[in-house]
């Protein structure tokens, strides 16, 4: 019997698959869990505690490498350019970060609460890890 430990958890599914697909790739079997769940209706997501990034215990040192080396990867523009903090210089970003400052934000936020929807609206911006700084959107 397989033992499955979860890895890590995602909130986008978008990115709990192609977390899945690289471990795939590096020939480690993996599963997600709660992916359905959050899919078909997003505002679940904390709920359940977003989608579960599974791999049997005997992998999971080579699992954390490879998505050690995932999330190291800089984000990227149209260019092809790594993403950049304006303040730091640094390209230890991620737009993992919902940004509700605003009014557009706020009421957008509760439409979504009062019907059960995802929010129609919300701003593109990137949290840099390194001085802790929103920018962009």
């Amino acid at each position: 019997m397989i033992n499955w430990v979860t890895l890590t958890e995602y909130y986008d599914p978008i990115k709990a698959h192609f977390a899945r697909i690289q471990l795939e790739a590096n020939e480690i079997p993996c599963q997600l869990k709660d992916e359905q769940i959050v899919s078909v209706n997003p505002l679940y997501a904390n709920a359940v505690g977003g989608i579960k990034l599974q791999v049997p215990d005997s992998y999971i040192e080579k699992a954390l490498q490879v998505i050690r080396e995932m999330n190291e990867l800089p984000y990227i523009d149209k260019e092809g350019k790594a993403i950049q903090c304006p303040k730091c210089g640094g390209t230890n970003v991620t737009n993992d970060f919902n940004d509700i400052s605003g009014f557009r934000s706020f009421i957008a936020m509760l439409i979504s609460f009062a019907f059960s929807v995802w929010p129609l609206y919300k701003k593109e911006v990137y949290y840099c890890k390194s001085c802790k700084r929103t920018f962009g959107g």
